[in-house]
């Protein structure tokens, strides 16, 4: 990491000179990043807050003139504020043609995110000393509306399981049957299916978030089915990842299925089911795999450890209780 002399800038020294002289935006956050993956922050975090951060918020902040972190004013976040709403969600991009061309608002959980990146990023370069406290990190953030998890119902996963190419069933009845992460998911080695314990067969989760090691149960048909495929189906192969690529072309080896080929995959098993909505992802089985443990009566405990969480408040953000769920068997619990 570079010390504070060395990414320290005077007037001078810029094209643009500056009354305020300290540590360039671009220097900060390059130290930032350094100190989280040293803090041991997974990496999935990291390029997010290095995306947005690179996208928008350091853009917007150039275009108001702030080149400097001691720059930074409590109006420039407004004014970023306003200008991402008046930006909208940018255009995407399918196999190289744009495929949304109309504006589009953010959303108010996209704008709470550029928020809550750029303030953690300024509350750590104050306790840098990069910068002094002029209440930039105390604005208050944009108000984000509680909203129910999206949760794939029964019909939607059976249409799903029927379209799906074996190996890529046992993909979608791994994480709803473990509620793992993408990125858990990606990460899986061959030796990380355990059946060495006396209690049961489990996933030995060694790329958790943060990571955090931990181990998450399998069900008796999901041991069967990835013994099976461990044996018979799986791609011979030399690499050691769990799940591989099917077809390669000619003459070359499997290779790890990444994080891109899985997305890809459920969102066309999803085409192909008619499953409506635009939460058709790997995380919407991570959410429904917690709603139904829950509703199956996994106590939150047992849950938060399964899921990875630290605290049963992120928890409480995964699981959500449908209206059958509150209003079915309701007098049992106020019997007089």
């Amino acid at each position: 990491m570079a010390t504070r002399a060395a990414i320290r800038v005077t007037a001078g020294e810029r094209e643009d000179p500056s009354p305020t002289t300290g540590v360039l935006l671009e220097h900060a956050l390059q130290n930032w990043l350094t100190e989280l993956r040293l803090s041991n922050r997974s990496q999935t975090t990291i390029d997010w807050y290095r995306d947005l951060f690179l996208g928008r918020i350091l853009p917007g902040l150039k275009r108001q003139g702030v080149l400097t972190v001691d720059q930074i004013r409590r109006e420039h976040v407004r004014e970023l504020r306003e200008q991402l709403q008046r930006e909208g969600r940018r255009p995407r991009y399918r196999f190289g043609q744009r495929v949304r061309s109309e504006h589009s608002p953010l959303t108010p959980s996209s704008l709470h995110a550029y928020h809550r990146v750029l303030r953690a990023f300024y509350r750590w370069c104050l306790s840098e000393g990069f910068c002094q406290d002029r209440g930039v990190g105390s604005v208050k953030s944009p108000k984000q509306p509680s909203s129910e998890p999206r949760v794939f119902t029964a019909t939607e996963v059976e249409a799903m399981l029927r379209a799906a190419t074996p190996r890529d069933r046992l993909i979608l009845e791994l994480l709803l049957g473990t509620g793992l992460r993408l990125s858990e998911l990606c990460g899986l080695q061959v030796s990380d299916f355990r059946l060495d314990h006396p209690d049961g067969p489990y996933l030995d989760v060694r790329v958790g978030k943060g990571s955090k090691q931990r181990a998450v149960p399998l069900t008796t048909s999901l041991t069967r089915k990835l013994r099976q495929y461990i044996s018979r189906d799986r791609p011979a192969t030399r690499i050691t990842a769990l799940f591989v690529t099917e077809h390669g072309r000619a003459g070359e080896e499997p290779r790890p299925l990444s994080r891109n080929a899985v997305e890809l995959l459920i969102r066309r098993l999803g085409r192909r089911a008619s499953v409506d909505g635009n939460r058709v992802s790997p995380h919407t089985f991570r959410h429904t795999f917690a709603t139904r443990a829950v509703s199956a009566g996994m106590d939150p405990i047992r849950l938060q450890r399964v899921l990875g969480h630290t605290t049963l408040t992120m928890v409480s953000r995964y699981v959500h209780f449908g209206k059958s769920d509150l209003l079915r068997g309701w007098d049992r619990y106020f019997d007089t």
